[in-house]
Parts: structure tokens; C-alpha cells; sequence
């Protein structure tokens, strides 16, 4: 779109309401980027350590890597999903963002999940290898994390049905459960192990 196009179609302020979700939005994208800031620092720090041990394994060097991985894909697309959707919810555009929309909501979903189950991964492995001689707790770890997979599979096929506003993520519907509730089950289980 051409500077021209922009000042053709009118001046048109934003409303009280208008100003609110974007205060929402600039203040939730600063959140989102303070706390990867301090996962940046902690991964870096733990990468650097894991690479100069010598009993280290790839498993975790994997795992930190793909955490980050996954959390730069999030705040990338979470921030640039807001900023379309702002910018085609409340200008007077000729252009559709639906399907660029969808395609961003798809891989934030996708590395949001991702995250949360990676994280439980790690506290099942912590766990197993506590109990590495224990067939009954392997059984109970490997139910609760295949729970947990099936749990965050499920949600976010859920999720990408479903049609949110603009800040749906402050919304609790009732299909969140169906994730939170294996991770959190996977996490007291290994922790109480």
C-alpha cells in the first residue's frame, strides 16, 4: 500500500476502547520480551555450560536448544500476529490478513504447545533417571507423559477450531483444561517421585 492510498482513505481516529486494546497489546508484547530476554540469558548460560562439560549429553544440549527454539518462534510470531491483527481490525485496508492470520495463529499455537511439552519432558527425564530402577514408576511416568502429549495435541487441534478476538488469550474457555490439566498432573506426579 502507497503513502497516497493511505491518506485517500481519511483520517480516522481510534476510539477510548481502540486505545485500550493496543495500551493491552503494547504492554503484553513487553512482557513477552522481557521474559525472553532473561530466557535468552539462562539458555546461552546453560548452553555454555552443557558444552563445556564432559559427561554432558546431546539429549539436553537437544532439549535447551529446542526450548529456545520454540519460545523465539513464539514471541516472533506473537508480536507480529498482534500487529496485523490490530492494523487490519482497525484500518481501512483493501487488503485481507485472514489467511496470513491463520497461518500465524497456526504456528503460535504450534510453538506455544510445543514449549509446555518439551518443559515436561524434561521433568519426566529428571525423574526417570532418579528411578531409572523402578518399572512401576517408569509405567506411571511414561502414562503421565503420553497424557500430557495427547492432552496438548488434542487442545491445540481445539484451539485452532475455535475463532478468538483480539486478545482471546486472556479468555479461560473450559477446552484449556484438556492441556493444563495432564502437564500439571505430569508435573506433581515426577516432582512427588
Amino acid at each position: 500500500m502507497t503513502t497516497t492510498e493511505v491518506y485517500s482513505q481519511g483520517y480516522r481516529p481510534l476510539h477510548p476502547s481502540d486505545v485500550h486494546d493496543l495500551q493491552i497489546m503494547i504492554i503484553r508484547v513487553g512482557v513477552e520480551l522481557l521474559l525472553y530476554g532473561v530466557q535468552t540469558a539462562l539458555s546461552v548460560a546453560a548452553l555454555s555450560v552443557l558444552m563445556h562439560r564432559k559427561d554432558r549429553t546431546r539429549l539436553t544440549v537437544v532439549v535447551v536448544a529446542g526450548l529456545f527454539l520454540s519460545s523465539t518462534i513464539s514471541v516472533a510470531v506473537d508480536s507480529t500476529f498482534l500487529l496485523i491483527r490490530f492494523a487490519a481490525s482497525y484500518r481501512h485496508t483493501t487488503r485481507d490478513y485472514s489467511e496470513t492470520l491463520d497461518h500465524l495463529n497456526m504456528a503460535l499455537s504450534v510453538a506455544f504447545r510445543s514449549n509446555y511439552f518439551i518443559s515436561d519432558v524434561v521433568v519426566v527425564s529428571r525423574a526417570w533417571i532418579m528411578w531409572s530402577n523402578s518399572p512401576t514408576a517408569k509405567a506411571t511416568l511414561i502414562v503421565c507423559i503420553c497424557g500430557s502429549a495427547v492432552g496438548v495435541f488434542v487442545e491445540c487441534v481445539w484451539t485452532l477450531k475455535l475463532d478468538f478476538d483480539m486478545f482471546g488469550y486472556f479468555a479461560f474457555p473450559i477446552h484449556r483444561l484438556m492441556m493444563i490439566v495432564p502437564l500439571l498432573f505430569t508435573n506433581v506426579v515426577s516432582t512427588a517421585l
